[in-house]
């Protein structure tokens, strides 16, 4: 059977990018070498997807199958529950792309710099879950430039 991070590289291959990136703002990947980055914009792209999406879903092994639906944002405002959609999104995109693969972890990810405005972020992240495999979760803010490596070592 065929590794799935491998399966979603050939498959999703015009899609696939290197890195984590939009602007100035990225997720390190260092210490990540078994992985498959789709990006979001490519896959709207190539699949007219027209619904938001976020910047990238990494699919990694990190103590079995691990996935991230990342939204970076950088610079001026941005309105929280605008990235929280892309997010979730996402995370609805990788549960199809997976299938039935088995999941050890997943991570819903808003990593920025500068100023998101709106509603109080910590209270809008507090109070709305997003969803994978109806599975509900928190999405976790961090700072531009964090470590997918030192996220998934604290979990």
């Amino acid at each position: 059977m065929q590794n799935p991070i491998e399966g979603i590289a050939h498959k999703y291959a015009s899609c696939v990018v290197k890195s984590c990136r939009e602007g100035k703002c990225s997720l390190t990947l260092d210490g990540i070498s078994n992985r498959a980055i789709i990006g979001g914009s490519n896959y709207q792209k190539q699949f007219g997807y027209s619904s938001k999406l976020c910047d990238g879903i990494v699919f990694c092994q990190h103590n079995g199958l691990v996935l991230a639906a990342v939204e970076l944002k950088g610079g001026k405002g941005t309105k929280i529950t605008h990235a929280i959609a892309q997010i979730q999104s996402g995370l609805t995109l990788a549960e199809e792309m997976l299938g039935n693969a088995t999941v050890a972890g997943w991570f819903p990810l808003l990593l920025y710099s500068g100023h998101i405005h709106g509603d109080d972020v910590n209270r809008v992240l507090r109070n709305r879950a997003v969803y994978f495999r109806r599975e509900p979760k928190r999405v976790e803010k961090k700072d531009c430039g964090a470590s997918l490596r030192a996220i998934l070592d604290q979990q």
